[in-house]
């Protein structure tokens, strides 16, 4: 119990610092998020490849909202609680982390629904997007990586900007009963994957690895938008 005082107190005291220093942040780093919103994108393709009429066109209508909470949940030092150490089942020593803060965006997407309307309730889909996403970068998920975590966030977008991800795309729409489940499973897939890659070089290592779970962010991402669609839609929650 008093670790945990301690941890707390610990994040209490950082979120205070990183506030300050947020404006500061803000002139240095612009965060926009491409690479979320090209998976948001390509899962979109993927519910129209496989015949997800309805759905594709609900999505389609709301995905600047999607992509807005996507940009959002990366904004003003948020991505401090994108972590979960699998080991551990924790994010960064202090904060919260994104099986927690998945299944609260998730609850708040589900709630908003009825009282502020599908925009509102799109977005905050987009925020869980963006966090089930995040567990398929193994850094996210192996504590002590993070300094590599710069190296490979810069090795994607390169690559992106290149135009090197254009056929890439998802093969099959990956769904979970549970919110936590997306993240779990997402975080053991890119734990395995990452030490099965260590015997490579890192820039090779970094390709095989960001091409193979890009796809398995395309296919996750498409089956939460699909299950929030049921959800809605076809539970009437």
């Amino acid at each position: 119990m008093k670790n945990n005082k301690v941890e707390v107190g610990y994040g209490k005291t950082m979120a205070i610092v990183m506030n300050v220093a947020n404006p500061v942040k803000k002139k240095v780093i612009k965060t926009t998020c491409v690479i979320h919103k090209f998976i948001n994108i390509k899962a979109l393709e993927l519910i129209k490849e496989l015949g997800y009429s309805k759905e594709y066109m609900f999505f389609s209508k709301y995905i600047g909202e999607l992509n807005y909470g996507a940009f959002w949940i990366d904004q003003d030092f948020r991505s401090r609680n994108h972590l979960y150490y699998l080991n551990y089942e924790k994010g960064m020593y202090g904060f919260s982390n994104a099986f927690t803060e998945s299944e609260k965006y998730f609850e708040e997407a589900i709630k908003t629904m009825h009282k502020e309307g599908i925009g509102k309730s799109v977005f905050y889909l987009g925020t869980v997007c963006h966090l089930i996403q995040d567990m398929t970068v193994p850094h996210h998920v192996i504590r002590g990586k993070l300094k590599e975590h710069r190296a490979y966030e810069q090795f994607i977008r390169r690559k992106y900007r290149n135009n090197e991800f254009a056929k890439i795309k998802g093969k099959r729409i990956i769904k979970f009963e549970t919110i936590g489940e997306f993240i779990k499973e997402n975080a053991e897939n890119s734990y395995q994957l990452y030490h099965k890659l260590n015997c490579y070089e890192k820039n090779e290592k970094f390709d095989i690895m960001c091409n193979i779970l890009l796809e398995r962010a395309i296919e996750t991402t498409a089956g939460l938008l699909i299950s929030y669609y049921e959800m809605i839609f076809e539970n009437r929650i």
